[in-house]
């Protein structure tokens, strides 16, 4: 399964969704007020991250990998745009 990782909002984002390829929502990655990143999953998204959401990371990059090893999952940063803004 590939993990679609958008930020949320036009600026520099705090919050990033996951989705699958499909547009399916998965979860959010959220960024604390400290600089840690959380993954927060949905309900669908739950069996896929539930063994990512019990660890804190440093970085967006770390998040996402830690989703890719544990989701056995590709995880790809896209760039927000207008048309796709949520």
């Amino acid at each position: 399964m590939d993990v679609t990782v958008r930020p949320k909002g036009k600026r520099e984002a705090e919050t990033w969704h996951l989705s699958d390829l499909l547009g399916r929502e998965l979860g959010w990655i959220e960024q604390s007020q400290s600089g840690l990143f959380y993954i927060r999953p949905t309900e669908r998204g739950l069996e896929l991250l539930r063994a990512t959401t019990r660890a804190v990371h440093r970085s967006l990059e770390e998040a996402m990998s830690a989703i890719e090893k544990n989701a056995h999952a590709v995880c790809r940063l896209v760039a927000n745009d207008a048309a796709n803004d949520r």
